[in-house]
């Protein structure tokens, strides 16, 4: 009879560590569900130009090169640092998530071929000017102030082969204007 005591009081602490062990596997697997992936939390430093991802490590804004908006006559409107978006990839996270952008910054999106584009604000923490640019890069459309997280279709309503992002406001303070030219 002893025996089968020890036998049963064997099979319960089996059960038992059983029991644990998918306990564990299932709050593993709960906490993958509910921790949202590709989101870090990023704060802005006082330069404003360099965010802190959650392991503390500065991120620099990419900017890559330089773009001018310029008048009909060539006359420089301004110059500003931008960083690209060249592929699918790139152009589909473009600044979502950013907390802050320099005010002489932006992002220049590239596609394939010039034909109807359509941006949208989803995502995207920080209010932007959307200015879209035919082959040419003639200024063909312009949305100020696009409102974050807007699921929005923001159209260029002509062909466009280029966009530009800038903060919200930067095309009213520096006169841009839809037929004005962009060299990058």
């Amino acid at each position: 009879m002893s025996g089968l005591r020890e036998k049963s009081r064997h099979s319960k602490k089996k059960n038992n560590i059983r029991l644990i062990i998918l306990l564990v596997l299932l709050g593993l697997s709960l906490s993958v569900y509910f921790v949202p992936f590709g989101r870090d939390k990023r704060v802005v430093d006082s330069s404003g130009d360099r965010q802190i991802d959650t392991t503390g490590e500065m991120i620099d804004f990419p900017a890559v090169a330089d773009l001018v908006f310029l008048k009909s006559d060539s006359s420089v409107i301004r110059k500003i640092r931008i960083a690209e978006a060249k592929t699918e990839v790139e152009r589909n996270q473009g600044l979502m998530y950013r907390t802050s952008m320099p005010e002489d910054a932006g992002m220049l999106f590239y596609f394939d071929r010039s034909e109807i584009q359509g941006f949208w604000m989803k995502n995207t923490l920080i209010p932007l000017d959307i200015i879209f640019l035919n082959a040419g890069k003639e200024i063909v459309k312009i949305h100020k102030y696009a409102q974050p997280g807007s699921e929005e279709s923001l159209s260029s309503e002509k062909p466009a082969m280029y966009v530009v992002e800038v903060n919200a406001g930067f095309c009213d303070k520096h006169g841009i204007t839809e037929g004005d030219v962009v060299m990058f």
